[in-house]
């Protein structure tokens, strides 16, 4: 009798720490991280640019750190890149591999993963270091606005002029925050040359230069930007008609044809032509034919 009692004494108490215990969770969850890019314009030359990096953790890289090469994306800029990162706050130097290095840097990348170095000459022994989540390369082309940005600790006024303005020095003045000079302008469809009018501290003259940011230069040492594509302004120029349906008649019956019509006109029809194929039912896809 009392071995009755004990073992319903031991089921209750393991029935009543079961009901305790919090249910197991069926599902796994793995944190991953996100992908950090911290792009940096070696203004300095050096022949060598190393990335040290570093967190709370600890150092993601022995000291100097990481190797880094020249991108192509972005003209004049090498691109540190960690995958796969977890931490909030990243904290960084640029350096040559030897004596010379950037200060320590930061950034939030919980807030943004994605930063722009340039170290800005501004005349004194020390340059200043703009880190920014705002990309500084030149110019920045987003559908048909595009982003012109001039960088310099010794200049007092910039303004763009070119083709899109009759070069007119009044147009587009640059605002300028933290050394970095930008404007953002709407361009039609088209290639345009461009250059900054520059006015220093202290000097009295000011003086025209490309775009040093920018590779694309024509003959006369003016730089290029190109925007691409059409869009709404330009509908007087294309003309567009659709025809659902047409009867035809062939040898073994009467056959429908649907097609559209584009015609270019003015400076839309001398720089683009139209591509088109043709599909046939029971056929297939002819080839590649060009402006009808």
């Amino acid at each position: 009798m009392k071995r009755k009692v004990f073992w319903k004494r031991v089921i209750s108490m393991v029935l009543i720490i079961g009901m305790l215990l919090p249910a197991v969770p069926t599902n796994v969850f793995t944190m991953t991280g996100q992908t950090i890019k911290i792009h940096f314009r070696n203004d300095m030359n050096w022949s060598t640019v190393k990335a040290y990096a570093w967190n709370d953790q600890g150092a993601i890289k022995a000291w100097p750190g990481t190797t880094l090469s020249k991108g192509t994306e972005y003209a004049g800029y090498y691109t540190y890149t960690l995958e796969n990162y977890t931490g909030t706050n990243l904290n960084f130097i640029f350096n040559n591999g030897s004596s010379e290095q950037s200060p320590d840097l930061y950034a939030d990348v919980s807030v943004c993963q994605e930063w722009w170095v340039v170290p800005v000459d501004n005349g004194t022994s020390e340059r200043n270091w703009v880190v920014t989540d705002k990309p500084l390369y030149s110019p920045i082309i987003n559908g048909y606005e595009v982003t012109f940005n001039y960088i310099s600790g010794y200049a007092e006024y910039v303004d763009l002029r070119g083709d899109f303005n009759n070069w007119s020095g009044s147009s587009h003045v640059m605002a300028e925050n933290n050394e970095v000079f930008s404007t953002t302008i709407t361009l039609d469809a088209g290639s345009y040359d461009y250059k900054f009018w520059v006015e220093n501290k202290g000097e009295v003259a000011g003086f025209w230069i490309a775009d040093p940011q920018n590779s694309k230069t024509d003959s006369s040492g003016n730089s290029v930007v190109v925007v691409s594509g059409f869009q709404e302004s330009m509908d007087e120029d294309v003309e567009f008609s659709v025809v659902e349906q047409v009867d035809f008649y062939i040898e073994n019956g009467v056959s429908q044809m649907e097609a559209i019509k584009i015609k270019l006109n003015g400076s839309v029809k001398k720089n683009y032509n139209i591509w088109y194929r043709v599909h046939i039912q029971d056929y297939g896809w002819l080839g590649w034919a060009k402006n009808g």
